[in-house]
């Protein structure tokens, strides 16, 4: 059981290097089709430069806003994720305590039940020889 929620946290952490790369390259992407929107919108504005410019402004402003919310609700899920992964680590830590302290309380008396009954077979050889 131990073995296998590590290596789900192992999993996690490959998920989560994913969601990282997928939110650079969202981030790549939209910088991209802002910057080629712009150039189309230069090329094919039949209004004045002033208008254009004006424009051209307003969708890059726009286009900042959206990849920073996109970056920050990104952003906030891979800390959530990351939040979530360490509750498990803990967990499965505290878990394996727990395990640990049963296996040695277990150990501990079969010891002491052994020794009993080492003992008592001791004790009956040796009265055995004492009748002969």
């Amino acid at each position: 059981m131990v073995l296998g929620d590590m290596l789900d946290l192992i999993g996690q952490k490959g998920r989560k290097k994913k969601r990282v790369e997928t939110v650079q390259e969202l981030a790549i992407g939209m910088s991209i089709v802002a910057t080629a929107g712009a150039a189309l919108g230069i090329m094919y504005a039949p209004k004045s430069g002033k208008e254009t410019r004006e424009y051209i402004k307003r969708k890059v402003v726009n286009t900042v806003k959206t990849i920073k919310k996109a970056v920050r609700n990104m952003t906030e899920t891979v800390k959530k994720s990351t939040d979530n992964a360490a509750q498990k680590v803990c967990d499965v830590v505290d878990d394996t305590d727990d395990k640990f302290e049963v296996i040695n309380k277990n150990v501990q008396h079969g010891a002491h039940e052994l020794s009993k009954d080492i003992h008592k077979t001791a004790e009956s050889i040796s009265k055995g020889l004492d009748k002969s």
